[in-house]
């Protein structure tokens, strides 16, 4: 004998309440096949509307929703405009996995309802229309389309504004935190501080009655405002609120659950980056530390979804590692980084092809500084292996991003250096370095005993060094300038015998030195042999500096730094006459 309707009802409700839901459903659509009216066939379709949404059969919850619009439209009735808004949401939120135009839509079709009453006096209709527009927010957000979802945003938090609930305020915050992305995004970062700082406000107050609930909230907007307050150029500010955002977060993920350690790490990560856009590279790599140690852990339970942040973490730790000269750590981040973004190209190398060039030009960079520090030529067949590995992987990129071509570039530098660098090469480089540094503790004083010590020094290495190759121009250039360096500092101590004998050891290495000729003129002009000085010096009328001004200009400054030094000659004025003679 077949159940009455009465009795199909009691069924569903039943398995209702006991959450069988497909039973409940399978009753309920038995009892819609012999609704008495037009009224219950409405209240089933939208049971089972829901019902369908809720069992995730999505296509079947549109059928119901849309049958009984259907009949809403068939039997108009004035007091049922509120449900077949409610029913246009509905398919609204369907189609918001599926198809956003449709989506778009129905929630247009809801909201003129909801509009139309509420106009007609249904005040207690508000909060639905707000969250009409907020949800068409939503969906235009979801679309790209910022115009109109910040359109209906505004529509919504006015609303909200004139309805002082509890419920409400977090909508109306969620709408500012939503503005406030979408002017990130535009690049407007005032309009996007001001409604993050909006959310922020709403939110503080509703974590005061209930943290649990909304710290995961504030934990966000501080976030956001570090990101604004980063991109405004507001360091200080910026490192406040994601300090706030980390206190929140490791709360939220050391006491209330661990699926907020990504959240962690990544503010974490926020920290590191920021402190290293400032040279604080020890902070940084504190920061960086804590955000690897995190999805270290997490990419043990989840390697798939959280390898390429853990290699992403490890090639920056090598990158902080690499900017305070801790080659030896770096080198370790960078391979292990490296292994990891190699791994994760092997399965998806369009996603992750780019990463593993980025970290081995990084890794490469630092073989050349150990290249030309230790001159261990094995380097060499090393950093052009990876190189070929780099060319490869650079060349499946038919589109070329500026960072791709900025690789590029990096790749053929390294190519050419590493191909072209030799044994010889990287000796010279390293003690032309050396000089460098030495040069500047030079400029670093004004005592000059204290400079020809250094520059003692620095003809020293440069000896050594042309003993060894003996053909190479380069080094015997740069040892004349360093014996006519030399030779000034003993003519400004005085000892110009020694002076001239250094002048003499310049002389055999052939490089014509303008300063050179110079200071031997000098050193004979003050050991009284006055011709000799005065041939060498006419020798400079002609000639012009690196400045391209007249080079007596150049020997008028030396003799007047020589008298400073308390060096005075009889002959001066004759030398300054001869070179200038309007003196």
């Amino acid at each position: 004998m077949k159940s009455s309707y009465k009795e199909y009802l009691v069924t569903a409700n039943f398995f209702l309440e006991e959450n069988e839901l497909d039973k409940a459903i399978e009753s309920f659509e038995l009892a819609l096949a012999i609704a008495p009216d037009i009224d219950q066939k409405i209240d089933l379709l939208n049971v089972l509307g829901k019902l369908f949404q809720k069992t995730k059969k999505p296509v079947r919850a549109i059928s119901m929703f849309e049958r009984s619009i259907t009949l809403y439209d068939q039997f108009s009735d004035p007091n049922s405009l509120s449900n077949k808004a409610s029913l246009y949401n509905n398919l609204g939120a369907i189609y918001l996995e599926s198809d956003l135009k449709i989506a778009i839509s129905n929630y247009k079709n809801a909201l003129n309802l909801y509009s139309d009453l509420v106009e007609s006096g249904k005040a207690e209709l508000k909060p639905h229309l707000g969250n009409t527009n907020f949800a068409l927010a939503e969906a235009y957000y979801e679309k790209g389309d910022f115009y109109f979802s910040k359109k209906y945003f505004k529509e919504a938090i006015k609303l909200y504004d004139q309805l002082p609930k509890v419920a409400l305020e977090e909508l109306k915050a969620s709408a500012y935190y939503n503005l406030g992305n979408m002017y990130t995004e535009e690049f407007n970062l005032h309009d996007a501080k001001v409604n993050y700082l909006k959310a922020l406000s709403i939110y503080k107050a509703l974590s005061e009655k209930d943290l649990k609930t909304y710290q995961p909230f504030l934990a966000a907007v501080y976030n956001n405002l570090g990101v604004t307050f980063k991109s405004m150029d507001e360091y200080s500010k910026s490192l406040e609120y994601y300090q706030l955002s980390l206190q929140n977060y490791e709360h939220l993920a050391k006491v209330t659950s661990p699926r907020f350690y990504p959240y962690l790490a990544a503010t974490y990560n926020s920290l590191a980056i920021a402190h290293a856009e400032h040279r604080d590279f020890k902070k940084a790599i504190e920061y960086t530390s804590n955000t690897s140690n995190i999805y270290g852990t997490l990419a043990n339970d989840a390697p798939e979804e959280y390898d390429h942040y853990l290699a992403t973490s490890l090639h920056n730790q090598g990158l902080f590692y690499l900017e305070i000269k801790d080659l030896t750590t770096a080198e370790y981040n960078f391979k292990e980084a490296l292994a990891l973004r190699k791994m994760l190209a092997q399965k998806e190398p369009r996603s992750f092809d780019a990463d593993v060039c980025a970290t081995a030009l990084n890794l490469i960079e630092l073989y050349q500084i150990q290249l030309e520090s230790t001159l261990d030529l094995s380097l060499k067949a090393q950093c052009l292996e990876m190189l070929s590995d780099v060319k490869e992987r650079l060349n499946k990129f038919k589109v070329k991003s500026p960072v791709l071509t900025t690789m590029e570039t990096e790749c053929g530098y390294y190519t050419t250096y590493f191909n072209q660098i030799t044994g010889e090469a990287l000796q010279v480089k390293k003690v032309f370095k050396e000089v460098d540094q030495l040069t500047e503790e030079i400029n670093s004083t004004i005592i000059v005993t204290e400079k020809i010590d250094f520059q003692q020094t620095i003809v020293n290495q440069l000896e050594e060094l042309h003993l060894q190759f003996l053909d190479n121009d380069k080094i015997k250039n740069e040892l004349a300038y360093g014996y006519n360096n030399l030779s000034w500092l003993f003519l400004r101590l005085k000892q110009f015998s020694e002076a001239e004998n250094i002048i003499v050891k310049a002389q055999l290495l052939e490089q014509p030195i303008l300063p050179l000729k110079a200071n031997l003129a000098h050193s004979y002009l003050l050991q009284d042999n006055y011709l000799r000085a005065k041939n060498l010096y006419k020798e400079f009328i002609n000639e012009t500096n690196a400045q391209n001004e007249p080079y007596s200009i150049t020997i008028l400054k030396d003799l007047n730094i020589l008298q400073a030094d308390g060096i005075d000659h009889k002959d001066f004025d004759k030398i300054r006459i001869l070179l200038n003679p309007q003196v």
